[in-house]
């Protein structure tokens, strides 16, 4: 029956669908947007292979949250982070309720806004393992927007809320629990100091990004960056707009670290592919009573890669 799952570890080289998407709070209708934004990726991943699935959400407004716990198909296939220490603007996660998982935790940044990371550890099985292991392994999984703001001061923060995060994908063995490897997705603003790698300027910060890590190959048209939403730079934010001449850029990233293959989501026409990372909500518009012209679901694209622990 729907909604009835038997809890199991993410097995050893199995895919984990991750999808995180800003969806912008601060828009008229957020509400009828937030039910927009999960039937378009209802639509795109519903029947999609590989079951195993992180949805996470930034900017999501707690008047929001009603309509995402009444979906019936949030009901029936996630587990939704906790609900009791989210402000009134928050970054959410959703996870397949067939995983097994440690207990979510919501991590104070530094940062006079309030911005935090939302972490939760997925239990994984190492090949052969048997039924009861000494040490259990985790994949450890966060969500975060990152501290706004274009002057030198918001930067320097940023990186300072970046190497928080890096240190929490990279806990080290504690007890009877380790982190195998570390993923966040988010809407990180942008970084002038990462390098060709997409890593931070210092062993703190020092991570991942999958998209410059896994570039598209050259992409010829004229007029390219308008034609393709971006796709050759990766953009995710200033397409989905109808002001003309604004900057676009790649605000929304996933950064990882440890023992993990990052492996693109093929077979999807509807995923707009850039390297490995599929984009998503590309054009998406919906009517707002009183509204003379439609409107975006989000100002950012979402965005969307498979995981797989390497051992």
């Amino acid at each position: 029956m729907p909604g009835q799952f038997h809890q199991r570890n993410l097995a050893s080289e199995e895919t984990l669908k991750v999808i995180s998407w800003n969806i912008n709070s601060r828009a008229p209708g957020r509400a009828k947007r937030t039910s927009a934004a999960l039937d378009h990726l209802k639509a795109l991943f519903e029947t999609y292979p590989h079951p195993s699935m992180v949805v996470m959400l930034q900017e999501v407004h707690k008047d929001s949250l009603p309509v995402i716990l009444a979906k019936p198909w949030v009901q029936d296939n996630f587990v939704i982070s906790e609900l009791e220490n989210a402000q009134e603007i928050s970054n959410f996660m959703m996870i397949s309720k067939h995983l097994r998982y440690r207990s979510w935790s919501r991590v104070a940044l530094q940062s006079p806004t309030g911005k935090d990371a939302l972490c939760v550890d997925i239990e994984v099985s190492p090949p052969g393992a048997r039924t009861e292991w000494p040490v259990k392994q985790y994949l450890r999984v966060c969500t975060t927007q990152l501290e706004l703001g274009q002057e030198a001061k918001d930067e320097e923060l940023r990186l300072l809320q970046l190497a928080q995060i890096s240190a929490l994908l990279k806990a080290p063995v504690t007890g009877q629990v380790r982190i195998v490897g570390g993923i966040m997705g988010g809407d990180l603003d942008r970084f002038s100091t990462l390098n060709a790698a997409g890593e931070g300027g210092n062993d703190s910060t020092k991570l991942l990004d999958v998209w410059k890590r896994y570039p598209p190959p050259n992409i010829w048209y004229p007029f390219k960056r308008s034609v393709t939403g971006g796709r050759a730079e990766g953009d995710t934010w200033g397409h989905n707009t109808t002001v003309h001449f604004i900057e676009k850029h790649r605000p929304d990233r996933f950064l990882y670290t440890g023992c993990l293959d990052i492996v693109a989501l093929n077979g999807n026409d509807d995923l707009d592919l850039s390297g490995k990372i599929g984009r998503l909500g590309i054009g998406q518009q919906i009517h707002l009573e009183g509204q003379d012209e439609d409107v975006y679901v989000s100002d950012h694209f979402g965005i969307a890669i498979g995981v797989q622990v390497r051992w």
